[in-house]
């Protein structure tokens, strides 16, 4: 991933988390891998996005198991 861009996160405009970010941009990213020693912890500013010519680019098939009506959904954001 290119850290410059930024990282993206599909999720609808009506979620919890996106009122906290509106409300708190500051974010934190963890990750562990205790058994093989990695870490790592990401920390930035969010914001809430509905650049559809980016969903289209970032779309997977695979995330309609969470997102059934695909880039069709009106509440679709990154």
């Amino acid at each position: 991933a290119n850290l410059d861009e930024g990282l993206y996160f599909f999720t609808r405009d009506d979620s919890p988390k996106v009122q906290e970010i509106l409300e708190n941009p500051e974010v934190n990213l963890s990750f562990a891998n205790p058994k093989a020693h990695n870490y790592v912890s990401l920390s930035g500013i969010a914001e809430v996005s509905q650049d559809w010519a980016k969903m289209a680019t970032l779309w997977s098939p695979l995330y309609k198991a969470w997102f059934p009506e695909g880039l069709d959904n009106p509440h679709l954001c990154l």
